[in-house]
């Protein structure tokens, strides 16, 4: 028996990744009611579109996307235009150039037409099965332009290999590409009235500063301004301030941005209780975490939904291993098995005890900038940085940046991290006080 099961579920109402593209996804959405009629006039404005959505990470930037975009693809929608959908997200690397990427996205157009048109779509039309084998015929011979990169996104999740050197320059595979975008486009609008193709691509920003903007304006006038074409960047908070500062001619042609801010926490009971609703069955008593637990996961992840839906998981496994014949955890015993979760973590990286101390005294001040060096017995902000990226790669710390000046930047501790060292919110101890 599953262990959701043992609760009365079929499945695991925590869920961590993003809600599919699909109907059972669209019915576990919640809120997000602002940025969705933002999406919509970003999209509705012209016969293509570059839209940037943004927001910090595990706030829920995908599900946003994959929920507008299966809207999209319904031909009655009142709001959005008619678009094809992608099969898969496009997952930028360092070795992906640009006919690298414009390969992907023909090979994820014809993924989805055989999703959504099915197969004997591709083998009945001449055009498209010319470009089903122009995708295989390119996959086997990029070794002069690929290097043996890996593209991830593409429509059968190829891992480029060295087979056959090729001596074509790059602009000479990169038109015909192009070439094949427009004539797949015009083939969906003319044979089944689609309004464009959509292209979403992840992490866009997963680059340094000067390699994001090298990409941004490589692509800028061969994808991001193409007729048919609906392209959705989705990237960090803050990436659309580098656009409109660092990359000016891109800027120009952006349809607009959505900034994903965390749900209210109104909001996580809402998106909770709906996937209790859609999976609870005759032998469903009560929910597996109590309200209090939700919201101390809530209070130490800032509202990060896919950091509390982990954790979530996390502690209902442990508890059920711990005491596999009770299906209900109390506040207590919560909060003590996501401590030691958190220690347990921590104490597998092996952190230096300058890393700890650091760590040590972010977690009682609530956090440090690069200037309070002297408070962890340091000599300078230089000499601090390197802790603080660290600790940063090492998910213990994130990012805060000034308000009113973006340019101040404060590291603080994530949720995990405050758990690890027992720090625990006001309103919980008071509640736990009363008990």
């Amino acid at each position: 028996m599953k262990i959701w099961e043992t609760f009365g579920l079929t499945e695991n109402p925590y869920n961590p990744y993003p809600l599919e593209s699909d109907k059972t996804g669209e019915k576990l959405f919640v809120g997000r009611n602002k940025e969705a009629k933002e999406f919509a006039a970003h999209a509705s404005i012209a016969d293509r579109a570059t839209i940037v959505v943004e927001g910090d990470i595990g706030v829920g930037k995908t599900s946003f996307v994959n929920i507008q975009l299966f809207k999209a693809s319904h031909r009655d929608s009142e709001t959005l235009p008619y678009l094809l959908p992608p099969t898969y997200k496009i997952q930028l690397n360092e070795m992906l150039n640009p006919t690298d990427l414009y390969l992907t996205i023909l090979s994820n157009i014809l993924s989805s037409i055989e999703v959504r048109l099915g197969r004997d779509e591709i083998e009945k039309s001449d055009l498209l099965k010319g470009k089903d084998h122009m995708v295989r015929q390119s996959i086997y011979k990029t070794t002069s332009f690929s290097g043996g990169a890996t593209v991830i996104g593409t429509g059968g999740q190829v891992s480029y290999q060295k087979t056959e050197m090729v001596s074509q320059p790059l602009r000479t595979i990169e038109q015909p590409l192009l070439k094949s975008l427009d004539e797949t486009y015009q083939y969906l609008q003319e044979k089944h009235d689609y309004h464009g193709i959509a292209v979403v691509i992840n992490n866009i920003d997963i680059f340094d500063e000067a390699q994001t903007i090298k990409t941004l304006n490589t692509i800028r006038d061969t994808l991001l301004t193409r007729k048919g074409y609906w392209v959705i960047l989705i990237g960090k908070t803050g990436f659309s301030d580098l656009v409109m500062t660092k990359c000016r001619r891109v800027s120009e042609v952006l349809s607009g941005s959505i900034v994903i801010k965390p749900l209210t926490l109104e909001e996580v009971y809402s998106a909770i209780d709906k996937r209790i609703d859609l999976f609870r069955t005759a032998r469903f008593k009560s929910k597996p975490l109590n309200d209090v637990i939700i919201k101390l996961l809530y209070s130490v992840s800032g509202g990060e939904i896919r950091f509390l839906f982990h954790r979530a998981t996390e502690l209902i496994k442990q508890f059920k291993i711990t005491y596999p014949s009770e299906n209900k955890i109390s506040t207590e015993a919560a909060i003590d098995m996501l401590s030691k979760l958190a220690s347990k973590r921590i104490a597998e990286l092996n952190l230096s005890p300058k890393e700890q101390a650091i760590l040590k005294v972010m977690v009682q001040e609530g956090g440090l900038r690069p200037k309070d060096f002297h408070r962890v017995g340091l000599k300078s902000a230089p000499s601090l940085m390197p802790y603080l990226e660290r600790l940063e790669k090492l998910t213990l710390v994130g990012k805060l940046r000034d308000k009113e000046d973006k340019r101040i930047v404060k590291y603080v501790p994530t949720g995990f991290t405050f758990l690890a060292y027992d720090f625990l919110p006001v309103w919980l101890l008071e509640l736990l006080e009363k008990h």
